[in-house]
């Protein structure tokens, strides 16, 4: 067993006890309850027991395109296979790969993950998508897209569903398996899309404030400009504009010049070195912060 304290202790004989969906208690087998004491007995020898691993990225129903147009750049991938995938996708579908994504990850260890939403979802669907993921047992937070244009219905719907999601489910991650924070795009193909503006990242920022979630954004450059060289002319430029400072309730212009306001310490960013022969290119992932599960 490896414990995450500040030594990371290993034990090799050792157990841990479970009471309902809490650890009640572990230490060496020696300290061990008897079976008579328990219901039931586990037996994992062999086996290295840690706690619940965290995807901090997800998008559930990417699970269906696994192993197509490898080696796309993003924009391209994103026009030729996700878009069109998305609107072909029905919500019984999504509530199908819900399970699958799930059922993927709990088997690798996953206890809990991020579910940053890239397809337009309404009311029903992320209640359908809530009640499939709850009953697997794993514990989501998942991030409902927000948009300055929406490709089906109204942008006021939109914005009324987004309320309506937060009201009813955001909370401390630890006091439920299912909660909503807020999903953005401030990559260069999104803001030229009109899905993100600075008006929208300012509404952002605020229900973030109002409601205490957190925000995922993924800040890319993206692909369009094929070399190193390319991006950061481009990123000097200024076409990057909406770069978003959710916790200071401020957008800002990303130019040769330093932002004046940067994401403080509370909003952790994963980053990945620019890399133009691979999908996506360069990438910094705010993600939502959640704690460890109990």
């Amino acid at each position: 067993m490896l414990r995450m304290d500040a030594g990371h202790a290993l034990l090799d004989d050792a157990f841990v006890l479970v009471d309902d969906d809490r650890i009640a208690a572990l230490g060496p087998i020696s300290e061990a309850p008897t079976a008579s004491e328990v219901n039931h007995v586990e037996d994992a020898t062999g086996c290295l027991v840690v706690p619940g691993l965290i995807n901090a990225h997800q998008h559930h129903w990417y699970a269906l395109l696994k192993g197509m147009s490898e080696g796309l750049y993003l924009e391209d991938w994103v026009e030729r296979v996700m878009n069109p995938a998305a609107a072909a996708l029905q919500p019984d579908d999504l509530v199908v790969s819900m399970r699958l994504a799930a059922a993927e990850m709990l088997s690798s260890g996953t206890t809990t993950f991020f579910n940053h939403s890239v397809s337009e979802t309404d009311l029903s669907t992320v209640t359908a998508l809530a009640e499939a993921s709850t009953a697997t047992g794993i514990r989501q937070v998942f991030g409902k897209e927000l948009r300055a244009t929406v490709r089906t219905g109204d942008i006021e719907t939109h914005h009324a569903d987004v309320d309506t999601l937060l009201t009813r489910y955001a909370r401390p991650v630890e006091d439920s398996l299912f909660t909503v924070a807020l999903a953005v795009e401030s990559g260069e193909h999104w803001i030229r899309s009109g899905a993100m503006t600075p008006e929208l990242a300012r509404h952002a920022a605020s229900l973030a404030e109002r409601f205490d979630v957190r925000i995922s954004d993924h800040v890319t450059g993206g692909t369009l400009d094929r070399s190193v060289i390319a991006f950061r002319r481009a990123v000097s430029s200024s076409r990057r504009v909406c770069f978003l400072a959710a916790a200071s309730s401020t957008t800002v212009s990303l130019t040769d010049a330093a932002p004046k306001k940067k994401p403080p310490a509370a909003w952790p960013c994963a980053r990945r070195p620019l890399n133009p022969q691979k999908p996506g290119g360069d990438r910094s992932h705010a993600s939502a912060g959640f704690p460890h599960p109990p």
